[in-house]
């Protein structure tokens, strides 16, 4: 039994290659030890969690899918507040 490669969903596709946004800002929080989205946020060698065209990125080396949700605080305000990444 071995693995066959399966390309993205059409729904990933299309977000994928929208090239404007309606905000004028774009960012991504994300960990390389997300457990839920697999280690580096890796699938089929892609980060799922950068979002094309994005203004930044904050980036966590050693946060747990929920410990990032919860201590993600300064981040998130710094990037709705004053769109700019901490």
């Amino acid at each position: 039994m071995g693995l066959e490669f399966v390309e993205q969903s059409e729904i990933v596709q299309n977000i994928n290659e929208v090239q404007t946004y309606e905000g004028a800002y774009r960012f991504s929080i994300w960990s390389q030890s997300d457990e839920m989205l697999g280690f580096g946020s890796l699938v089929w060698g892609q980060n799922t969690a950068r979002i094309p065209m994005q203004t930044d990125e904050t980036a966590y080396g050693a946060k747990a899918h929920l410990a990032l949700k919860e201590d993600s605080f300064e981040s998130v305000y710094a990037m709705t507040q004053e769109h700019r990444t901490p």
